[in-house]
């Protein structure tokens, strides 16, 4: 799913990640319309990448639909999708 906020991140349901280095980012975020979201901190091997995904723990109700998924911004990720639910 993308924002649909005119935005183009990718949202990825959260227990469909498998990044075992995922900690909690520097910044939290006051989005209008969103609610209060914080950036996630992801670790790949060595490398680690600050602030590249961000969630909201309690999304508004015109965008319930992002509660439980984790957005990244594709111009700072290369994101691959093993299997997709038909």
């Amino acid at each position: 799913m993308t924002d649909g906020l005119g935005g183009a991140d990718i949202f990825i349901p959260a227990d469909d990640l498998h990044i075992a280095g995922v900690a909690p980012g520097r910044r939290a975020l006051l989005m209008e319309g969103i609610g209060v979201g914080f950036t996630l901190d992801v670790r790949v091997g060595e490398e680690q990448y600050p602030d590249v995904a961000w969630t909201v723990p309690c999304p508004g109700p015109e965008v319930a639909e992002i509660l439980g998924h984790v957005a990244f911004d594709p111009a700072q990720v290369d994101i691959t999708v093993l299997s997709r639910a038909a």
